[in-house]
Formats: C-alpha cells, structure tokens, sequence
C-alpha cells in the first residue's frame, strides 16, 4: 500500500473516532490557576473524584499556583491540599476544600482551564484556545 494510501487511512480513522481533546488514554486535559486569599498556592495537591464512582480519583501537583493534568470526563467533586512552601507540612487550605469538599465541575471533551479563587469559592471554567499537553 501506498504512504498515500496510509495518510488517508488515517485521516478516516480521525473522522470515524472523532478528532477531540479526548485523547486515546480516553482523558481530557484540564489546567489551571489556584488562589486562596488573593495568593497563589504555592504546593500542594489538586484531586479530581467522579461524583457517580467515588473510587476514581486523578490527582496532580498545584507548583507556584498552577497545575496541569488529564482525567476522564464526567462530574468531578475537587478537594485541594495546600501548603505555604515545598518544605512545609502545614496545610492552609482549610476543609471545606478538601476533606469537606462541595466544589464541582464537569469536564466534557473539550480543552479546559479550571481556576480556583478559594476566597471566595469562584469556579472560572473555560475552553482553552491552544494544545494542553501535560
């Protein structure tokens, strides 16, 4: 077969799967920027958990206020863990974030960039205009 022949193909393949941000891993990427207090959080821990199996959960690492990741698609309870430094064990993020948790988002397929301003439990979801790539 010819490359031609290949190339088109795969451009087929592309078409009959759906050419989205969902990725073969079956994952959406998500990003974003996480304040509390007007401050960027400086580390910690970012967990998404599906609302309807609460055994899955995807969690990345938050580094100077920013995180980026991948989870599969659907309704996520967020919990976040926040600490003033990497050396730090104190945890500034109180409960209500985190063990006590209400915070939600649905991921679909797009791209999407998830902000979190804790202050005052601001959600800012929107689509992203470029490639995420963790």
């Amino acid at each position: 077969m010819t490359s031609r022949k290949w190339w088109f193909i795969a451009f087929l393949s592309c078409l009959a799967v759906g050419c989205s941000a969902l990725g073969w891993d079956g994952k959406v990427p998500v990003r974003g920027n996480i304040t509390y207090d007007g401050q960027a959080v400086e580390t910690g821990t970012i967990t998404f958990t599906s609302t309807s199996d609460r055994s899955i959960e995807e969690s990345c690492s938050i580094k100077s206020g920013k995180y980026s990741t991948r989870v599969t698609p659907g309704s996520k309870l967020i919990k976040i863990l926040g600490y003033p430094g990497a050396e730090s064990s104190e945890q500034i993020i109180p409960q209500k974030y985190n063990q006590q948790s209400e915070l939600t988002v649905f991921l679909d397929g797009s791209v999407e960039v998830v902000n979190l301003d804790l202050e005052g439990t601001k959600i800012v979801q929107e689509a992203a205009e470029e490639d995420v790539s963790p």
